[in-house]
């Protein structure tokens, strides 16, 4: 991690990591950026904010909310944006590196990047709202309350209407970060409970047992319709 990013091997180093093409604004990073300023202003940590298809994101909208990020960043050494599309196999490698994974997102589907820094050990800090609670709890995760709004007309074209995403509460993610880094022995303990929690639940073969007794069921209820 530190030879990929040239952060300093001291600091807290963090990591944060989506698609560009899953919209900035849901996935939002902005908020994690401003979120990381408040908690580190003396810089003793990093974060690397990893995103790919940036360069050909071509709604006004995100290149707005990108043009901020870059303004918020550019010279600071606590931040660091590589847009570049890796393997999976380099991606993993990178996430394992790091002292912590953030998502302070608004709404996610399933948050392959939050579960998969779970089962590589790293402790993980995300908005406690959406996909992502089918494995994160209090147990597992730092997790930042969020209060459910509207998205704006220009930031999700996949809203249905009435639909609502989540908010995450900027004073407790600058709370929550900086008991992070200050507590390297709770984080262990939590990344130790959110992996063991992730192999139990969430490994190939746990999912194929709840497939197999899913198609079981379903088996027995079509035999005895037909009975």
């Amino acid at each position: 991690f530190v030879a990929r990013t040239g952060f300093d091997a001291e600091a807290f180093l963090c990591m944060a990591s989506f698609d560009s093409f899953s919209f900035v604004q849901r996935k939002n990073p902005l908020a994690l950026i401003r979120a990381f300023a408040e908690a580190f202003p003396d810089g003793d940590a990093q974060l690397l904010l990893k995103t790919q298809n940036r360069s050909r994101v071509s709604d006004p909208a995100q290149r707005r909310v990108w043009a901020e990020i870059d303004t918020l960043t550019k010279g600071d050494a606590r931040f660091r944006i590589v847009d570049e599309t890796m393997t999976r196999g380099e991606l993993l490698h990178l996430t394992a590196g790091a002292d912590a994974y953030l998502s302070l997102h608004r709404a996610e589907g399933w948050g392959f990047g939050m579960i998969e820094a779970m089962a590589l050990g790293v402790p993980v800090l995300a908005t406690g709202y959406s996909g992502n609670l089918a494995y994160c709890d209090d147990a597992t995760a730092w997790l930042v309350p969020a209060q459910e709004v509207a998205p704006a007309a220009q930031d999700y074209m996949f809203t249905p209407e009435g639909g609502l995403w989540g908010e995450p509460d900027a004073a407790v993610a600058v709370a929550s970060l900086r008991q992070m880094a200050q507590a390297p022995a709770t984080r262990a303990r939590m990344a130790d409970r959110a992996q063991m929690r992730v192999f139990r639940d969430f490994s190939a073969q746990a999912i194929g047992r709840r497939y197999a007794a899913r198609i079981d069921t379903v088996l027995r209820q079509g035999k005895a319709d037909a009975a």
